[in-house]
């Protein structure tokens, strides 16, 4: 191959390769979904609850925020608010919910959080404490 071609298609991959970082289509550090053993070696988390009141009223993980899924729009700036505190982390009963309000919430802008992994359910078959009647 022609030394020429050669450098041209490098050339090619690497401003590809700069226009690809340049617009943030690289995956972030923090992963989407995150499970227990990595939430437990979180120093700065603040766990979010995505579920209903009356999924709450069940069990809730003892967490510092509250933001059933149907509100969760309209407090974007609440999340906002918690990425400053640390990284947020949403759960809901079993993964899928926080994870779908996880990359919503990406795509508005909250970039410092993710779900748990099998939400509440997982918690509760590690055999972690939880609360009722919250």
């Amino acid at each position: 191959m022609n030394l020429r071609i050669l450098l041209s298609i490098v050339f090619a991959i690497l401003v590809g390769t700069a226009r690809f970082l340049a617009l943030g289509a690289i995956a972030m550090t923090l992963p989407l979904e995150i499970d227990l053993a990595a939430f437990d070696t979180m120093k700065d988390a603040v766990l979010v609850d995505c579920r209903t009141p009356e999924e709450r009223l069940e069990a809730a993980i003892a967490d510092q925020a509250f933001v059933p899924m149907d509100e969760a729009s309209a407090r974007i700036e609440d999340f906002k608010s918690w990425e400053d505190q640390g990284t947020v982390v949403i759960y809901c009963r079993s993964g899928r919910r926080s994870l779908n309000l996880t990359i919503a919430l990406r795509e508005a802008g909250v970039e410092n959080v993710c779900s748990l992994a099998g939400g509440i359910q997982g918690w509760i078959s590690e055999g972690r404490e939880v609360q009722s009647g919250s």
